[in-house]
């Protein structure tokens, strides 16, 4: 207990501190979208272009200066944003395929071989690292009380941020393929066996539980009292997160392995047919429907103030309209996109499995 109280006090330091907090391919721990300052609106071109080595499937975090994101050969990298050049490398054990978490002067990211690596955000030199039990991790979450990982073989774990001590670990049915929400002290994660489970923070006792129809790869998005998921029998339900029950539920034409996105109104679902659904937030029914391309769709949408921004396994990424689904533009890369483009500031950045990083600005 006393281990657990400096744990939180040095993570509420950090918070009090000014520290950039936890930066997913979403904007926060509820996975709501991403609001940057333009709307991108309007077709972008190419600032900068980076080519890494191996293919990048996992999503990016950003600091003031720096793009950070990592790579299947197990390297984390850090860009500069403005100009695309390498601040810094580091070597982990495995492939990552989940975002980094930039908590404080630190980043932390979980990779395939079953590591969970600390580095520091101003040179990338390690931390700690933690391989005590090795099972391929699905990603991190950073909340107030400490770093939540998830993996394969359905443990839910909170660290310790300053050395990577788990302070409790719970185990459910099934693989986790992506990583936790957070809200209000409760954590929320989805397994291959679909079961959708509430945990609470502090002491990882599972509060409730929800049997949805299929495997959950694209995680949870939490927001207010509701949490929203798609799931591979192509229902997308929404979920009272106090007690787990259904308030609605939507289906698709096709499975749905990506992660939602919510704006206050409406929530945005993409499925493996390349159709994009936007549904009223409060009744789950249909605003508008939009088929953006013939290729599957496993990336989450983002949402910029005016627009939302679809990435297809063909390299595509194409905006629309948040208010009626119109097309706004669409832009071409080279190789599949797994990861949700991430708008920041002035640019919207895209990494693909061909080892492709784009900075696009309008």
């Amino acid at each position: 207990m006393i281990r657990f109280l400096i744990a939180f006090l040095f993570t509420a330091l950090l918070t009090a501190c000014g520290s950039s907090g936890p930066v997913h391919d979403r904007a926060d721990s509820s996975r709501i979208g991403q609001f940057s300052q333009r709307g991108f609106v309007e077709r972008p071109d190419t600032d900068w272009h980076f080519q890494a080595e191996s293919p990048i499937r996992g999503g990016m975090a950003t600091t003031s200066d720096q793009l950070i994101f990592g790579t299947e050969g197990g390297e984390l990298i850090a860009l500069n944003r403005r100009d695309g050049d390498i601040n810094w490398r580091y070597q982990g054990d495995g492939a990552v395929r989940g975002a980094p978490v930039v908590h404080g002067d630190t980043v932390y990211f979980a990779d395939m071989g079953g590591g969970i690596h600390a580095v520091s955000l101003g040179n990338g030199e390690r931390r700690w690292r933690d391989q005590s039990d090795a099972a391929y991790a699905a990603g991190l979450q950073s909340t107030h009380l400490g770093l939540v990982s998830a993996d394969g073989r359905g443990r839910v774990s909170l660290l310790d941020p300053t050395d990577g001590y788990r302070f409790w670990t719970t185990e459910l049915d099934g693989s986790i393929n992506a990583a936790a929400a957070e809200l209000n002290s409760r954590v929320f994660v989805g397994t291959s066996r679909g079961k959708v489970a509430g945990l609470d923070l502090m002491s990882g006792e599972e509060r409730w539980e929800f049997q949805v129809g299929d495997a959950v790869y694209g995680g949870l998005a939490a927001a207010g009292q509701f949490g929203y998921l798609g799931v591979m029998d192509g229902q997308t339900h929404s979920l009272f997160l106090s007690v787990g029950v259904e308030n609605w539920k939507f289906e698709t034409e096709e499975p749905v392995s990506a992660p939602a996105a919510f704006d206050g109104d409406q929530v945005y679902v993409a499925d493996r047919s390349g159709r994009v659904y936007a549904l009223r937030e409060d009744l789950g029914l249909r605003v508008w429907q939009r088929r953006v391309s013939e290729e599957w769709i496993t990336a989450g949408p983002s949402l910029t103030r005016r627009s939302v921004i679809i990435a297809d396994h063909d390299g595509g990424v194409t905006a629309l309209a948040r208010s009626d689904g119109a097309v706004l533009w669409r832009w071409q890369g080279e190789g599949a996109i797994s990861a949700s483009p991430l708008p920041r500031g002035e640019h919207l950045y895209i990494a693909t499995r061909s080892g492709n990083v784009y900075a696009l600005r309008p």
